[in-house]
């Protein structure tokens, strides 16, 4: 049995341990430490995907651990906890003092590892400061040839550096160059001094330059980052627009973009451009609930002049029923004002195939003072619900609230009661329009037709006790269909009971 197990376990873990990764030629997937994160914070699964999605949960490097070496000669990226086997993309892991940083792409391997207070030439080409207990360190394994750089600090303020290549000592200065052309791209797409590198890019060439250098990076991650500084810097709302659309056309992670807009909303508030188009980019969010969180956001930040009929196109395209109908809920009165408004909300609405979550909407809707031909479209999206509690709920709500004159709502009202297949739901929803004094004797026709089609003869009676006695009787034509409809009254003692109360009046 031992021979299997020595066999299958390790196959597990590496298993385990290997992201299926899509990259390019420059490095792909970067997980962005978040804002407050602790060191002890379970990791979280990298959002930031050049090609393809992928998940890659990184294990804690404590600061103690940093001690570097330049790395052995193996098939394995990384080293300790970062390490990985046959992988491309980008892990990025920070405690309290220490961020370690590993990429692999198809011909290389880099890792980098910063502990303490480390500070960067401007050109961020090479290593300036190191502080005390601090430590700079980055190795790449590259077509067969190993090198490494350890950066540490000296004394008087010197700085320490050793060079291996293959593991030979090599004089440090032969590493400038090597230095120089890893580090730009490393520190871009981790983000570390992201704060410094937009105020940097934003002297150099204003706000055109802050949008080149979310161009040219890979990480959702970071552009997330870059897009919140150059918000928190200040933006035109021009240039929120111009942001809205770039997260739309860069960003892969759903999560990441979707933080982004909601920033973007919240910087500007009653923006009605603004809120088109993020509402614009919030169409390219595949996950349903981060596209429910900036419309959401849109709809708390936007004001009164945003343009609902968008926002309703952008709903309609969640999958999630719940998610939909939360939207839904919180639109405001006016997404029903006008027919192509009332229109698009209402083909939204149609798409819930939650009989449950269609209810909440519905009735939610009820809660307003709706005009006829909202009201009509409230009854047309209950007809279709397949729960005969769920439409009896709505349709019950409709008779307490609201009269059934008028012919478009009576006859929806009543079309939709009569798709009603369970007895006793059925009889509730008479009853409730019962409830409502007096009724025209249109309506308590289509009441007492409905009635008839009721197949419980104690449900069927039921509802006739209650019409007798009314003041609508004593129109002709509605008590000879009063009588109509007792006929059908199978039960003996049930249409006894009716005839009774008839004969006391």
């Amino acid at each position: 049995m031992a021979l299997p197990l020595a066999v299958v376990q390790p196959s597990r873990a590496e298993a385990a341990a290997t992201p299926v990764l899509a990259g390019g030629p420059a490095p792909g997937v970067v997980t962005a430490p978040e804002p407050g994160e602790s060191a002890n914070a379970a990791p979280a699964p990298a959002r930031e995907v050049v090609a393809e999605p992928v998940a890659i949960a990184v294990a804690a490097v404590p600061a103690a651990a940093a001690r570097p070496a330049v790395a052995a000669r193996t098939e394995d990226c990384g080293s300790g906890s970062m390490r990985m086997r046959s992988w491309r993309g980008m892990l990025h892991n920070t405690t309290d003092n220490s961020t370690t940083i590993a990429i692999s792409d198809d011909t290389s391997c880099v890792e980098v590892r910063i502990v303490g207070d480390v500070e960067f030439s401007e050109d961020e080409r090479d290593v300036v400061r190191v502080g005390r207990d601090g430590l700079f360190a980055a190795s790449e394994r590259k077509r067969g040839l190993e090198r490494g750089i350890v950066i540490r600090p000296g004394d008087g303020g010197a700085l320490v550096r050793r060079y291996q290549v293959d593991r030979d000592e090599r004089d440090a200065r032969e590493a400038s160059a090597w230095l120089a052309q890893l580090l730009p791209g490393v520190l871009r797409e981790s983000a570390v001094n992201a704060k410094q590198r937009v105020a940097r890019a934003r002297r150099a060439g204003g706000i055109a330059a802050g949008l080149a250098l979310i161009k040219a990076t890979h990480s959702d991650g970071a552009k997330r980052i870059y897009f919140e500084e150059l918000v928190a810097g200040g933006a035109t709302p021009d240039t929120l627009r111009l942001l809205a659309e770039l997260a739309a056309r860069s960003m892969s992670s759903d999560g990441d973009k979707s933080a982004v807009l909601r920033r973007l909303t919240s910087a500007r508030r009653g923006d009605v451009a603004l809120g088109s188009a993020v509402v614009a980019a919030s169409r390219t969010i595949s996950s349903d609930g981060d596209k429910r969180s900036v419309l959401q956001a849109v709809l708390a930040e936007s004001g009164s002049g945003m343009p609902l009929t968008e926002m309703s196109r952008a709903v309609e395209e969640i999958s999630s029923d719940g998610d939909k109908a939360a939207v839904l809920m919180e639109m405001p009165r006016r997404s029903r004002a006008d027919e192509t408004s009332r229109r698009a909300y209402f083909s939204a609405v149609n798409t819930i195939s939650s009989d449950g979550d269609r209810r909440r909407v519905l009735t939610k809707l009820l809660e307003d003072s709706l005009d006829t031909p909202t009201l009509v479209a409230v009854l047309d999206a209950a007809r279709d619900i397949s729960s005969d509690g769920d439409k009896s709920a709505v349709l019950a709500a409709v008779a307490r609230r609201y009269t059934l004159d008028g012919d478009p709502v009576r006859k929806a009202f009543f079309g939709a009661a009569r798709t009603v297949s369970s007895d006793s739901d059925r009889r509730g929803v008479l009853q409730a329009a019962l409830a409502r004094r007096p009724l025209t004797s249109p309506v308590m026709l289509d009441l007492l037709g409905t009635a008839e089609e009721i197949s419980s003869d104690h449900d069927k009676s039921s509802v006739l006790m209650e019409v007798v006695g009314r003041p609508e009787l004593r129109d002709q034509t509605v008590r000879a269909r009063f009588f109509e409809v007792l006929k059908t009254v199978s039960s003996s003692s049930d249409y006894r009971r009716v005839m009774e109360a008839v004969v006391q009046l």
